[in-house]
């Protein structure tokens, strides 16, 4: 509740002082001042694939310069910037920012970020149904990491629930 508190004095999301944060914490651990992270995004802006089942994730690459002297607020305010002017190209293809970003590419790795923050805010429901089907959610352990660092939070009725994969 707190954070959510602290997102509305400063006109920001619950998202954008989660990433604000993650990325003050990479920057304290490693020393590096120039800081990307990738997120997934649902790319539904329009009101006519909204009903439709498949898959239309996009992967926006938020980078930071952060200024260890400067205030919380201030990244804040600054990821903010940067996360609104990313939405509105949502739904460029990361293919192409890496093809025009990225002259020589190592496939080994992402090139653009190797740490992803994703944050599921859906409403929680109990039972999914398909007319007289009734869908279960099930539960795995990922045993191939993506990235060097995956912190997935979930927004419950409880709080925040996160977990942390890495290599």
């Amino acid at each position: 509740k707190r954070l959510q508190q602290l997102s509305h004095q400063h006109g920001t999301t619950l998202f954008m002082t989660l990433m604000a944060a993650f990325k003050l914490l990479l920057y304290r651990y490693s020393g590096q001042k120039d800081i990307c992270i990738g997120t997934p995004i649902a790319n539904r802006t329009q009101q006519e694939v909204e009903g439709l089942i498949g898959f239309f994730v996009n992967t926006l690459a938020l980078r930071s310069e952060i200024n260890g002297d400067a205030a919380f607020t201030e990244l804040l305010q600054q990821v903010s910037v940067t996360m609104m002017e990313a939405y509105e190209h949502q739904e460029v293809p990361f293919e192409k920012v890496v093809e025009v970003a990225i002259k020589k590419r190592d496939l080994s790795s992402n090139p653009l970020f190797q740490v992803m923050l994703v944050l599921q805010n859906i409403p929680e429901v109990q039972t999914h149904r398909l007319g007289e089907m009734e869908l279960l959610e099930e539960y795995y352990d990922n045993l191939t990491a993506q990235f060097d660092i995956t912190f997935s939070i979930t927004e419950t009725d409880d709080g925040l629930q996160g977990t942390v994969e890495y290599v």
